[in-house]
């Protein structure tokens, strides 16, 4: 299984001398998508990815103003990949 579960992590999360994630790890919808990715149950899974998305569009809200953030925009930009995919196939 976990060899599985890094197929649905972003390179991000396990590279992690690529790319700081100090910022990142503090932000709710990181918690979310942590969760989320570990789900097992798929009626779950799906409420969750839901509610992981709405945190991260409410995230890229509050930073659309600020030029900053690149590294967790990044991680926003893969975790939302991750996403759609897991909403297709639960």
């Amino acid at each position: 299984m976990a060899s599985n579960l890094i197929l649905f992590l972003p390179s991000s999360l396990y590279f992690r001398n690529e790319v700081p994630m100090y910022q990142a790890r503090s932000q709710y919808w990181y918690h979310l998508y942590a969760s989320t990715i570990v789900e097992l149950d798929a009626a779950r899974l799906i409420e969750q990815v839901g509610a992981t998305e709405a945190a991260i569009n409410g995230r890229l809200v509050d930073l659309q103003y600020d030029s900053d953030h690149h590294e967790e925009r990044k991680l926003m930009a893969d975790a939302q990949r991750t996403l759609a995919f897991l909403r297709r196939h639960p």
